[in-house]
């Protein structure tokens, strides 16, 4: 688990420093673990950084809702189907989240190919385990999605 506080670089950021230290006199170094400063993310291994790695959840996420079909539960929400069923399906609403930000959904998961997500910090992805998904509660309405397993969108059957 993620926490917060304040530690010291031998170097003006991140990315340029070899040591992170826990004074700021920069005589203890810091515990083995990674560190970040949102952007990146580095392990400190023996007392020396390695290199660093883009940060995807430390990124700011963008909530969306979806509405999946009203006789399955979280926490697996699953769609309907097929993409039929969901138009004629009447939805239960769950919000799911992307890294980054798009226009709209679609321009989110087909567009850019985002990766949806069901808590806030993105490290969850939807297992929609190939089911149909939309994005308006009633029958005959709204446009239909596919969901994978691991939250990616594979098809956008478009409106109801």
């Amino acid at each position: 688990m993620a926490t917060s506080a304040t530690f010291y670089l031998d170097a003006p950021s991140l990315s340029s420093a070899t040591v992170v230290y826990s004074d700021p006199s920069l005589t203890s170094v810091a515990s083995n673990g990674f560190y970040s400063d949102g952007s990146i993310v580095r392990e400190q291994a023996s007392g020396s950084l390695l290199p660093q790695t883009t940060c995807p959840s430390c990124s700011p996420t963008q909530a969306f809702t979806i509405y999946f079909d009203v006789t399955t539960t979280p926490p697996s929400p699953e769609g309907w189907g097929s993409q039929s069923a969901a138009c004629a399906g009447t939805g239960t609403p769950l919000t799911v989240y992307i890294i980054g930000s798009a226009s709209s959904l679609y321009n989110a998961i087909i567009t850019q190919s985002k990766v949806l997500y069901i808590n806030s910090i993105a490290t969850i992805p939807l297992n929609g385990d190939n089911t149909w998904y939309k994005t308006v509660s009633a029958p005959a309405s709204g446009d239909t999605f596919q969901v994978g397993a691991t939250g990616e969108t594979s098809l956008w059957g478009g409106p109801c």
